[in-house]
């Protein structure tokens, strides 16, 4: 993981909106990877070929591998697996997902919606 667009985001219980990243920060990098605290998960946030802003877990549903973004795609990095931009699994037989968070943009920053 690249220490440069990680970071721990704590927010309080009962919050129904999280902050994942900046847009500035999608702009200077493909994904923007981070684990947030309140949720117990890594996400990656990207933008997908129509410039839309996903957010997804970043731990793939095969073995819990870490998912990157990778020309377009997500992709575990220890299997090889390859999601497309609906988290679903592109090559293999099982019919695996990804977890895709509820993302919106509001001003310059991106935020998930998530159930307590």
């Amino acid at each position: 993981m690249d220490p440069a667009v990680t970071k721990n985001i704590q927010i309080p219980p009962g919050f129904p909106e999280l902050k994942v990243c900046s847009l500035t920060e999608l702009a200077t990098s493909n994904s923007v990877i981070r684990f947030i605290e309140t949720l117990r998960d890594e996400v990656i946030a990207f933008r997908d070929s129509e410039g839309s802003v996903a957010v997804f877990s970043s731990v793939c549903p095969h073995l819990a591998g870490e998912i990157i973004l990778d020309n377009g795609n997500l992709r575990c990095r220890w299997h090889g697996l390859k999601f497309n931009a609906e988290g679903r699994a592109l090559n293999c037989r099982a019919k695996l997902s990804m977890r895709k968070y509820d993302s919106f943009v509001r001003g310059e920053d991106v935020f998930i919606k998530y159930e307590l």
